[in-house]
């Protein structure tokens, strides 16, 4: 038997792309970008004897948007496909890949891993009956000992975190988390292994972009010292989700390495930072970005900053990168619904760091979040101007137009709504997996407020994403959006 093994990332949906466009009332993203882990897995089962590879179905229909799915993944073969259902934005697509798969490959394994899969693993065994197993947390490990007793060299209570279908049963082996104390073991730069890669560099959050500079996501660690009401990758969610149960870092070095392969070897001109580097404390950094700066690579860095980040970290990084791009989540125009999530600080702080942040050589993009806990309709309406004022004083940032605020299924508000003082609507995984097959903004809130319906989120996330919109439109801060855009794109 031929040990080979392809993972495959889902769509969105499995329609035709033209399709959706044409039904979609708000923009339409099929979120290309893989999590992490699948180089690392791929690499790991290479290591181990298995052919592997990773088709990325989601670029595929970007790239092919006239032909069906089943088009696209004709011709693959492999004892094992692995689809990651990681994000809950994929709960659908995921799912209706995996039953593709299985009625096309039936003599193949179909098994799925990532956040939602793991933290819903027993819905999912019971309600899909074509997938073969799911890994439960980070999977390097149990990755390859699942692939290893699919082939038959070892036994299925040897496989770790991992639920496995034999027959009628389903065995569940919680085991150890054996992959999170090798973090600086794995390979997470082996581009190659991606078929389209170099069309995947081009890739952003919002899809495909030819004149995007190449560009891709650098690990830093693995779980969070944080625990932000509404991400499911802090400290509760990430327990939750069997992700493990520490903080783990990444050596310096073993970063900068990855960063000279990426530059020098597959022509990356920007990298993207799992984490924010400041979080980690200034010993950190220092020691992160001296090591970068000797590799001596020109490269462009962006990264989610966890605050408002700070003169003496800025100079750090503007001397270690041709140019940084830092998002910075403002979240609302309330400084007490942000403190309620968990971001402690104030857009008053944004202002005063005007200073060394409305500098040329930085961009910044600007997030809000419509729904959270305290927000009002009036208080949200109020970004609209918010951004405008905040745009003239910060000649180089822009603000990202909101999209529909999906409560994450293992965030803490989702895990204590009460706590928060919102009403949770998603509380399975069907809900996730319905609501995801939708193009209708309102079914993608999952989560009512005080304040708040799920109707008026929709409703008020949508003005807001359309006013802003219109301000570009008019040619308003060009001079803003010109300057983010010479960032990240070749010209």
């Amino acid at each position: 038997m031929k040990k080979s093994f392809i993972f495959l990332h889902p769509p969105v949906t499995l329609r035709k792309l033209s399709e959706e466009l044409n039904k979609a009332k708000g923009n339409v993203s099929e979120y290309p970008l893989v999590p992490m882990g699948l180089f690392s897995m791929a690499s790991r089962l290479e290591e181990e004897g298995f052919e592997t590879k990773i088709v990325n179905v989601s670029l595929l229909k970007l790239l092919n948007p006239e032909k069906k799915v089943e088009e696209l993944i004709e011709g693959l073969d492999a004892t094992i496909f692995g689809v990651d259902l990681h994000w809950f934005t994929h709960s659908y697509g995921a799912i209706e890949l995996a039953k593709l798969l299985k009625f096309l490959k039936n003599d193949s394994k179909v098994v799925i891993g990532g956040y939602t899969s793991s933290f819903f693993y027993e819905e999912i065994m019971k309600k899909f009956k074509f997938i073969d197993g799911i890994a439960l947390g980070l999977a390097e490990e149990s990755i390859v000992k699942y692939a290893k007793y699919v082939h038959k060299e070892i036994n299925v209570n040897e496989v770790p975190s991992f639920a496995i279908r034999e027959g009628d049963k389903t065995i569940v082996n919680y085991g150890k988390y054996e992959s999170e104390n090798k973090i600086n073991e794995y390979n997470f730069v082996r581009v190659e292994k991606m078929d389209n890669w170099r069309e995947y560099l081009k890739c952003g959050p919002a899809g495909y972009d030819s004149s995007r500079k190449p560009s891709f996501w650098v690990l830093l660690g693995r779980g969070c010292m944080r625990n932000c009401g509404y991400c499911g990758g802090g400290i509760e969610g990430f327990k939750a989700a069997r992700m493990g149960n520490l903080l783990h870092l990444r050596e310096a070095e073993k970063i900068s390495e990855d960063i000279d392969i990426l530059s020098s070897k597959y022509g990356v001109k920007l990298i993207n930072f799992s984490h924010d580097p400041e979080a980690f404390g200034e010993k950190y950094y220092k020691k992160l970005f001296e090591n970068i700066r000797g590799k001596k690579q020109d490269i462009v860095a962006y990264w989610d900053s966890f605050g408002i980040p700070k003169k003496e970290f800025v100079d750090e990084a503007l001397k270690t990168f041709s140019n940084i791009i830092v998002g910075i989540s403002l979240e609302s125009t309330l400084d007490e619904v942000r403190f309620k999530v968990g971001r402690k600080y104030t857009i008053e702080e944004f202002i005063k760091a005007r200073d060394y942040l409305n500098d040329k050589r930085i961009g910044i993009d600007i997030y809000w979040t419509i729904g959270l806990p305290g927000e009002t309709e009036e208080s949200a309406l109020k970004i609209i101007s918010k951004s405008s004022d905040l745009m003239r004083l910060y000649k180089n940032a822009v603000v990202i137009p909101p999209f529909p605020y999906t409560l994450d299924p293992n965030a803490p508000m989702a895990l204590n709504p009460e706590q928060y003082g919102i009403k949770k609507l998603y509380k399975n995984f069907e809900d996730y997996y319905k609501a995801t097959s939708s193009l209708k903004w309102i079914d993608w809130v999952a989560h009512e407020t005080k304040n708040m319906s799920k109707k008026k989120i929709a409703e008020v996330t949508e003005k807001i994403y359309r006013a802003i919109n219109e301000i570009y439109e008019a040619g308003l801060f060009r001079e803003n959006v010109e300057h983010r855009y010479r960032l990240d794109h070749e010209l």
